[in-house]
């Protein structure tokens, strides 16, 4: 039989989602990656792993440096695990493997995570209830990492029955991965899961087998004892990296000379000393986040109040845009309809013609009913720019707005987020106010970086746009755009939540809550009245169906 002589668990070094954790809102969770610091982590694991190897010699077997990686699929233990082989794969004598290993994949906390506010409401929620059995919604509990693990084992055995299996096991995984194979080999309680912290990252957890075949852990994992009452709120979320050196272990008294009992005795009596000692700290720990609990439930009471009150002082806005469409006969229609439509005076209502039809839009808008924007312009006033029109000439015309950045601009006649940025800027200078289109392609979707380029493409205008009064985002997936297709309510709600969250970021907070963010993604009479309602859509964007008698249905959706 070929058990390995160590098994040694490694949590993947610093990623993304450890610094910033609104990346968890629109990335997915094996998708995020390590960062700077978390490479150089693992690249020091490396070394420290190569030390480790360096202490078996030729009088060790041919076997010693033999090491077999298991690592999880997630992209920021797959990187982990290739930056640790760096550091050995030269070193003489070594061969080593590497499986990727689905169930040693992190515990699953949702496909996206939502609002600060409400994910602070389930993790008080989850310290109250239990680490171990609370199941995150849509997600999993450590209960079903567990099981994961189970099967995960039984697997290892078998192959441990194979003549030649590597002297080394490591096992490249996340941190509560780790505590839970740890509680299901060693046997320990749910209480005792409780009580232990995860291992920082890149930080090797080593069982070494003794004469009796089994295995002891010689490098136990700190309990939150190990804090100072003061310094639990601070240390919760607080991550960081330690050294080990693996020669100084293996300098400890060697337990191989104890007995079987002896040994499971001194494990029982230092799990239970953890136990006694832990159990204030950690009552004192959970009534600080039930309390965390009653005033994130108030916070989010109160979030949502001020939401809904901000929401309602942003006007509904409405935009019809025509495209390459229509004849001088069909405009002028259009408008008389839209002024004999007796529409909401709470709705701002903006249509874009066609160039060659904007002064007959304006002549026949004789209530002023509407407004008028164009579909492009130039960030130049004047000058041998053939087919381009300036904001000046626009105005000359009657139109006061104008739309920048159309996924059908971006795509077709390649304008970049700099040069659409450029456009915004002259445009407001020049005394026009600007629909500012954004969104992504359907192959951006199905990655996961819908927030990506939405932010993107607004990044390029803040740089050089501080003042956004006069400017309304329209959120337009390219994938629905002409298609059919539309976002749920939901998605869209959340998509704009997560657009005016990044714009907080980027032009303030204040700014943000009073721009109006749109939804264009072929919006129709039908679907109207279900995305009017959701508090960060404040309005549409209307293609083809502003050509369309429903087009003032879409209007009075609002009423």
């Amino acid at each position: 039989m070929g058990k390995p002589k160590y098994i040694l668990l490694v949590r993947h070094g610093e990623s993304e989602g450890n610094c910033d954790k609104s990346v968890n809102r629109h990335t997915p969770n094996h998708k995020i990656c390590l960062t700077s610091q978390g490479h150089e982590q693992a690249r020091r694991a490396g070394l420290v792993l190569r030390e480790f190897l360096e202490q078996f010699g030729e009088k060790d077997g041919v076997n010693a440096r033999s090491v077999l990686f298991y690592t999880s699929p997630y992209l920021r233990a797959r990187q982990t695990c290739h930056d640790i082989i760096e550091g050995i794969k030269d070193l003489e004598g070594v061969q080593y493997q590497v499986k990727e290993e689905a169930r040693m994949r992190e515990q699953d906390f949702g496909n996206f995570q939502s609002t600060p506010e409400e994910m602070e409401k389930i993790w008080a929620q989850r310290a109250h209830y239990g680490h171990f059995f609370f199941r995150i919604p849509h997600g999993e509990s450590a209960a079903d990492v567990y099981d994961r693990i189970a099967s995960f084992n039984e697997t290892l055995f078998r192959q441990f029955h194979q003549d030649k299996f590597p002297n080394v096991l490591v096992l490249v995984t996340h941190g509560i991965w780790a505590r839970v194979f740890l509680m299901k080999w060693f046997r320990w309680s749910y209480e005792d899961f409780e009580s232990l912290r995860n291992i920082p990252h890149c930080h090797f957890l080593i069982m070494k087998q003794q004469k009796t075949g089994r295995y002891l852990l010689k490098t136990p994992l700190k309990t939150w004892d190990d804090l100072r009452d003061s310094d639990v709120e601070e240390e919760i979320s607080k991550e960081f990296t330690q050294e080990v050196n693996f020669n100084s272990m293996n300098k400890l008294d060697n337990p191989d000379d104890m007995d079987i009992h002896s040994i499971i005795r001194a494990q029982v009596e230092a799990i239970e000393e953890n136990r006694h000692k832990d159990r204030q700290i950690r009552e004192n720990y959970k009534n600080t986040l039930v309390n965390k609990l009653s005033q994130a439930d108030q916070s989010l009471q109160n979030s949502t109040e001020d939401v809904s009150n901000i929401a309602m002082s942003r006007q509904f806005f409405v935009g019809g845009n025509f495209k390459m469409n229509g004849t001088k006969e069909s405009v002028k229609k259009i408008v008389e309809g839209l002024n004999a439509a007796d529409l909401p005076s709470n709705v701002q209502v903006v249509i874009a013609p066609p160039a060659t039809y904007i002064a007959i839009a304006v002549s026949e808008n004789k209530q002023k009913t509407v407004e008028v924007a164009g579909q492009n312009v130039f960030n130049k006033s004047s000058g041998a720019y053939t087919g381009e029109i300036s904001p000046d000439q626009l105005k000359d015309l009657g139109a006061t707005w104008t739309l920048t950045g159309h996924s059908e601009r971006r795509t077709i006649i390649k304008e970049s987020d700099e040069f659409i940025a450029e456009k915004t800027k002259f445009a407001l200078e020049q005394g026009l106010s600007v629909i500012l289109c954004i969104g992504e392609t359907l192959e951006e979707r199905k990655a996961g970086v819908t927030l990506d380029v939405c932010a993107r493409q607004l990044d390029a205008v803040s740089k050089i746009v501080s003042d956004w009064t006069n400017i309304v985002v329209a959120y337009e997936p390219v994938w629905a755009i002409g298609t059919g297709l539309a976002a749920t309510p939901d998605d869209a709600q959340e998509t704009h939540k997560q657009i005016r969250a990044h714009l907080a970021k980027t032009i303030g907070e204040d700014a943000a809550k009073k721009v109006r963010i749109l939804y264009g993604g072929s919006v129709n009479g039908k679907n109207a009245p279900e995305f009017r309602d959701k508090a960060d859509v404040d309005g549409f964007l209307v293609g083809g169906a502003s050509l369309k008698p429903e087009f003032v249905d879409i209007i009075k959706s609002r009423m």
